[in-house]
C-alpha cells in the first residue's frame, strides 16, 4: 500500500501541469511542486493563501462565480482559461480543470489542474498582429499606386505644354531687346501650332503705338500699321483692351469691318489677346491659323499661356530681372515622381514577398489541418457531426463559445428543433443538407445568421460536407466559424472609408492653402530682400562718408541720424520676424493683468505723436465713459494700438485726421455688463481694395506693390496683430472703402468674463 501511495505522490510531484487543492472557502491546502516551475512560486509560498490574490483582477469576477456554482454541486467539472500572477510580476495565461471533490472523504477538496498557455497565446496574437500589418500594408501600396498614376498624368500633361511653349520660354530667357523679342516670337508663333500669321504692337505708358513686328500677313499688315500710327485700331485690338483680364478672344467676321486683314483672321482659326503681366499692359497680339475650325479651349489656353509668356519676358526686360526656366521645375518635378516609382517598386516587391509568406503559411496551415483533422476537440472552429435524420450526434466544446450552448445541451437533439439559425433562411439550409445527404453536392462557405442562447445575434460561415459509411452518405459534417468580429469590423472599415474620402477632401484644401502659400513665400521674400538691402545700403554709405568727411558737425549729426533711422527700421523688420515666430511656436510670455483701455490708447498715442507730428497729422481720441476693464498683457495690446495707429498715419495724407473711438460691447442675455470692449483706429487715406481685404492679416500679405508703394514693411504687423487679439479671446477686422479710408476694429474680452 505504502508503494502505491509513493507511485501515485511521483507521479503527481513530477506531473507538467499544476494541481492545486483548495479548501471551501477557496484556500489553497495543496500546491504541487510544478507550480514553482511555471509561476515561480514554491508551495510554501502560497499555502494558506485565497487562490484569487494570484488571479487577474479582470478575471476574478467569472473565477469566483464558477466556483461558488461549483462547490454547490458534488462531482462539478467546468474548464476555462484565466490569467495568473507570476512570482516576477508578470501575467501567464493557464487554462484549468476543476473537479469538486469536496465530498469525497479522502479528498475533501476542489481539486485544480492547471496548464501554462502563455505561449499559445502569444503566438495567436502574433499571427493576428502580422495580418492585419498584411492587410494595412495592401491598403498603403494601393493609395500609393493611385498617387502614381495620378502624378504621371500631371507629368505628361506637363510635358504636352512644355513642348507647345518650349521656344517661346528660350526666346524669354536668352532675348534682351523688346523689338527683337516680339520680330522673333511671331517667326515663332507662326511656326508653332499651324499658326501662319501673327502681329504685336507695343503700346507705350499711354497706350500710344510704339514697336511693332508681324509675320505672314505681308503687305497688308503695313496698311493696317498706317492705320494704327493715327489711332485707328482694328474692332479685334479695341476688344481685348476692353477685357477686365487679358483673355484671349475668337476673331469673328462681323467684328472686322473693313480691316485689311479680314480675309487671313475672320475667315481662320483667330485670336486676339492683350499682352499684360500683373497691372502693366504691354501691348497686342492677334495669332491666324490655315483652317476655319472653331478654336477649342485647349488653344485658347495656349494662345494665353503664349501671350502671358512673351508679357512676362517684356515685364523682365524693363525691370532688369531674372527669371527661373519652366524647364528646370518640370525637370525635377520628373525626378521626383522617377525616385517615388523606385520606392513604390520596392514596397511593390516588399510586399510580393510579404505574399509569398503568407502564402506558404497558409499552405502550412492547410497541412496542419488535414494532419491533426482527426484532433475533434482542440479544433479553433465548431465541428458538429448529423445525422440523416438531422439529430446531432457529436459536438466539440466550441459550441460553447459560437451558441453558448455546452455539447451536453445540443448532442441528441434535432438540429432544426435547437432554433440556431434565422428562419428565412432555414429553407435553403434544409434544402442543402437534403443535397448533401442525396449526393447531389455539398453547401460552399456561407454567411448565416443564427441566435446565441442568451438571444443575442451571432453572424457565421458554414459549410457541410456528406460523412459516407460503406459507400454511401450516412450523415453531414458541418463546420461553423464565429465571424461577428469580422462583420463588425467589415461596418467599421465602410465607415472608416467615409472618414477617409472626408480626409482626403480636407488634404486637397490644405494642398491649395500651401500652394498660396508658396506664392505668399516669393512675395515676402522679394520685399524683405529689398526692405533689408535699403537700409544696410544707407547705413553702409553714410559710414563710409563719415570716415573720410572733413570735421562738420552739423553734416555729421545729419548723417549719423540717418544712420541711426535705418538702424531702427532694420531693428524693426526683425522684430517683427521673432514676435510672429514666438507666437507661432508657442515661446512667447504673456504676462496677464487687469487694464484700464483709456491708459492703453493713451500709451499708444503718445508713442505715435512725434510721427503724427512730422506728418502733420491729427489724432483725435473719443472713448465712451465708464470702459471696462479687460485683461491680458499690457505690452502686446499696446502693440497692437501702436501698430494699427502707425499704419493709420502712414496711409493717411498730410493734413489728414486720425480718430480712435472705444466703446463697450453688449450682449442680449447680459445687458448689464458688457462681454467686450471694441476698439476702432479710423484714417482718411487711399482704402484697401474689397479683393485685398480678405488677405490682409494673413502672413507676408502686403496691399499694392510692394516695392514701388510707401511705407515698406514685411506683411507681418497686420499678422502679429491679430495672433495677439486672437489670443485674448477677441477677434480684429477692416472695413474700407477705396479714395475714402480705412476703420481697422478690434475685440478684447472684459475683465469679468476673461475670469
Amino acid at each position: 500500500m505504502n508503494q502505491r501511495e509513493e507511485y501515485f505522490k511521483s507521479l503527481i510531484e513530477n506531473a507538467p501541469d499544476m494541481i492545486v487543492t483548495l479548501d471551501v472557502n477557496a484556500t489553497i491546502q495543496y500546491v504541487s511542486p510544478s507550480t514553482e516551475r511555471v509561476l515561480g512560486y514554491s508551495p510554501d509560498m502560497l499555502l494558506g493563501k485565497n487562490v484569487f490574490d494570484i488571479v487577474h483582477p479582470n478575471d476574478v469576477t467569472r473565477a469566483t462565480n464558477t466556483f461558488s456554482e461549483g462547490i454547490q454541486t458534488p462531482a462539478y467539472t467546468t474548464s476555462m482559461e484565466l490569467r495568473v500572477k507570476h512570482s516576477d510580476g508578470s501575467w501567464r495565461h493557464v487554462e484549468l480543470l476543476a473537479n469538486n471533490l469536496l465530498h469525497e472523504p479522502s479528498v475533501e477538496s476542489v481539486v485544480i489542474n492547471y496548464r501554462d498557455i502563455t505561449e499559445k497565446k502569444h503566438a495567436e496574437d502574433e499571427i493576428r498582429v502580422k495580418h492585419e500589418d498584411i492587410e494595412v500594408h495592401a491598403h498603403q501600396l494601393e493609395a500609393a499606386n493611385d498617387e502614381l498614376r495620378h502624378t504621371q498624368q500631371q507629368l505628361l500633361n506637363a510635358y504636352e505644354q512644355l513642348h507647345a511653349v518650349r521656344k517661346i520660354d528660350q526666346l524669354i530667357v536668352r532675348e534682351k531687346n523688346p523689338k527683337k523679342l516680339i520680330q522673333t516670337a511671331c517667326n515663332i508663333i507662326s511656326e508653332t501650332r499651324r499658326y501662319e500669321c501673327s502681329w504685336i504692337v507695343l503700346l507705350d505708358d499711354a497706350r500710344a503705338f510704339g514697336s511693332v513686328a508681324h509675320a505672314g500677313f505681308g503687305q497688308d499688315f503695313l496698311t493696317l500699321q498706317d492705320r494704327i500710327r493715327t489711332g485707328a485700331w482694328p474692332a479685334c485690338a479695341q476688344r481685348v483692351l476692353q477685357e477686365k483680364t487679358p483673355i484671349a478672344i475668337a476673331i469673328v467676321a462681323s467684328d472686322c469691318g473693313d480691316c485689311p486683314l479680314t480675309e487671313k483672321c475672320s475667315q481662320r482659326s483667330a485670336f486676339s489677346i492683350r499682352l499684360q503681366h500683373s497691372e502693366q499692359i504691354f501691348g497686342i497680339a492677334c495669332f491666324s491659323g490655315p483652317g476655319n475650325s472653331t478654336p477649342d479651349e485647349e488653344e485658347r489656353a495656349l494662345v494665353e499661356e503664349m501671350a502671358g509668356d512673351i508679357a512676362f519676358a517684356l515685364y523682365n526686360i524693363k525691370l532688369e530681372e531674372a527669371r527661373h526656366n519652366t524647364e528646370e521645375e518640370i525637370r525635377a518635378q520628373h525626378e521626383d515622381i522617377l525616385v517615388h516609382t523606385y520606392q513604390l517598386e520596392a514596397a511593390n516587391d516588399e510586399l510580393k514577398h510579404t505574399q509569398n509568406q503568407l502564402i506558404e503559411a497558409n499552405q502550412k496551415l492547410r497541412e496542419s489541418e488535414e494532419k491533426y483533422r482527426a484532433l475533434f476537440e482542440s479544433a479553433n472552429d465548431e465541428i458538429i457531426h448529423v445525422n440523416k435524420s438531422g439529430t446531432i450526434i457529436d459536438a466539440n466544446k466550441k459550441v460553447t463559445d459560437i451558441f453558448g450552448y455546452t455539447p451536453q445541451e445540443v448532442i441528441g437533439k434535432n438540429f432544426v428543433d435547437l432554433d440556431l439559425i434565422n428562419p428565412n433562411q432555414m429553407p435553403a439550409m434544409e434544402k442543402a443538407f437534403s443535397n448533401t445527404l442525396q449526393g447531389t453536392g455539398g453547401w460552399g462557405l456561407t454567411e448565416l445568421e443564427s441566435k446565441h442562447k442568451d438571444g443575442s445575434t451571432v453572424y457565421i460561415e458554414a459549410s457541410i460536407s456528406p460523412l459516407h459509411k460503406e459507400g454511401k452518405p450516412d450523415g453531414i459534417m458541418a463546420v461553423i466559424r464565429d465571424v461577428t468580429e469580422r462583420k463588425q469590423m467589415q461596418e467599421k472599415v465602410t465607415e472608416y472609408s467615409g472618414q477617409l474620402e472626408q480626409r482626403l477632401e480636407e488634404l486637397q484644401k490644405a494642398y491649395e492653402k500651401l500652394q498660396e502659400l508658396d506664392k505668399l513665400k516669393d512675395n515676402f521674400l522679394s520685399t524683405v530682400s529689398h526692405e533689408l538691402r535699403t537700409p544696410l545700403t544707407s547705413i553702409k554709405s553714410f559710414a563710409e562718408i563719415l570716415l573720410t568727411y572733413d570735421n562738420d558737425r552739423e553734416t555729421e549729426k545729419e548723417f549719423l541720424t540717418i544712420i541711426n533711422d535705418e538702424s531702427d527700421r532694420l531693428t524693426r523688420l526683425i522684430n517683427d520676424f521673432l514676435d510672429i515666430s514666438k507666437i507661432e511656436s508657442g515661446h512667447i510670455q504673456w504676462e496677464n493683468v487687469e487694464l484700464e483701455i483709456p491708459k492703453i490708447i493713451e500709451t499708444s498715442v503718445n508713442a505715435t505723436q512725434s510721427l503724427a507730428t512730422k506728418m502733420n497729422l491729427q489724432i483725435d481720441v473719443s472713448l465712451q465713459p465708464n470702459l471696462a476693464h479687460v485683461f491680458g498683457d499690457e505690452d502686446k495690446i499696446v502693440q497692437v494700438m501702436t501698430n494699427l495707429i502707425s499704419n493709420a498715419i502712414n496711409f493717411t495724407s498730410e493734413g489728414g485726421i486720425i480718430r480712435i473711438f472705444a466703446e463697450p460691447l453688449r450682449s442680449e442675455v447680459s445687458i448689464a455688463k458688457p462681454e467686450f470692449v471694441k476698439i476702432d483706429v479710423v484714417d482718411t487715406g487711399k482704402g484697401i481694395a474689397p479683393e485685398d481685404q480678405e488677405y490682409i492679416f494673413e502672413k507676408f500679405s502686403q496691399v499694392g506693390d510692394t516695392l514701388k508703394d510707401k511705407p515698406p514693411g514685411t506683411g507681418l504687423g497686420l499678422a502679429i496683430c491679430k495672433e495677439i487679439v486672437e489670443h485674448h479671446g477677441g477677434s480684429i477686422w477692416v472695413e474700407s472703402e477705396v479714395g475714402k479710408g480705412s476703420t481697422f476694429s478690434f475685440t478684447l474680452p472684459s475683465a469679468e468674463m476673461a475670469d
